[in-house]
């Protein structure tokens, strides 16, 4: 377990995530080269926030944040 008082003064990243959310899971290469390249100057943290449904495809997980349409719009076509 981390206590925030450990890591007071460190730069920290926190990730919140489903780990059945195709978004989410697309970003993971990112954050993980992310921490590699910056690792003796940030912390990152991962919260998986269990299973939900309805968080999208992988392929909306590839999308440019604001390119993608909204679920309204999708589900209206």
């Amino acid at each position: 377990m981390v206590s925030l008082v450990q890591l007071r003064g460190r730069l920290v990243v926190l990730n919140v995530y489903a780990g059945n959310c195709p978004p989410c899971r697309e970003e993971m290469p990112d954050l993980e080269a992310a921490y590699q390249q910056y690792r003796d100057r940030v912390v990152l943290i991962g919260v998986d926030i269990g299973s939900f449904t309805g968080l999208g495809m992988r392929e909306e997980g590839k999308q440019p944040f604001g390119d993608e349409e909204s679920y309204e719009e999708r589900k209206a076509a």
